[in-house]
């Protein structure tokens, strides 16, 4: 069959090619990305991770537990970013999927255990991010390559069957549309905050 990470990598690979194309990703990539937008972004990114690590501490703490807490901290380097670019800590959304179980919940930390490689290429491809604030993408510094490693060690034996994998597979796709989802709700802060700016009296 394969290992899991190739499983799973190949049938998600739609959705997050989906997601590498939203205006919110390709703005940020491209170095586009202002202050004001890059600090609703990581309000939406806040309000995301505050609600599922709360969520996963209280339903899976097991898991929580034996993948190691430092996992489930992104809420925390958000509130830092938030903080270094004059913002409190607001979420934009308060929302995300609820943890799931078994194959479904490898799924999902599959996304986003592996988000933490993308955050490292894009700190590492230079030009730098609005304001400085770059905690959140430096997920595990210089200990991400070995943990993602030690993820994919656990990963392989929590999912060994193919519907294990497919069902795997599934939640992680809905992970991917959830962020996209999100980034719609942070385009449409923006219009909405603009179209009030335009209806001021001058």
């Amino acid at each position: 069959m394969g290992s899991a990470r190739d499983h799973l990598r190949e049938a998600t690979s739609g959705a997050h090619a989906r997601l590498d194309r939203h205006v919110v990703v390709e703005s940020l990539v491209s170095g586009r990305m202002g202050r004001t937008e890059y600090s609703r972004l990581l309000r939406g990114y806040f309000g995301w991770f505050r609600h599922w690590e709360t969520a996963m501490r209280e339903t899976r703490a097991e898991v929580v537990e034996m993948l190691g807490p430092e996992r489930f901290r992104r809420s925390e380097w958000l509130a830092e970013d938030l903080a270094t670019l004059g913002h409190p800590s607001e979420p934009l959304i308060d929302e995300a999927p609820a943890p799931l179980d078994g194959a479904a919940l490898a799924g999902q930390l599959y996304v986003i255990e592996g988000s933490t490689l993308g955050g490292a290429h894009l700190v590492r491809a230079g030009g730098g991010l609005p304001g400085g604030a770059s905690r959140f993408y430096e997920g595990y510094r210089g200990n991400t390559g070995p943990m993602w490693k030690e993820f994919l060690d656990w990963l392989e034996p929590e999912i060994p069957s193919e519907r294990e994998r497919d069902e795997a597979a599934a939640a992680a796709t809905r992970v991917f549309d959830s962020f996209g989802g999100m980034f719609d709700r942070v385009v449409d802060s923006a219009c909405v905050e603009e179209a009030h700016r335009g209806s001021d009296p001058q």
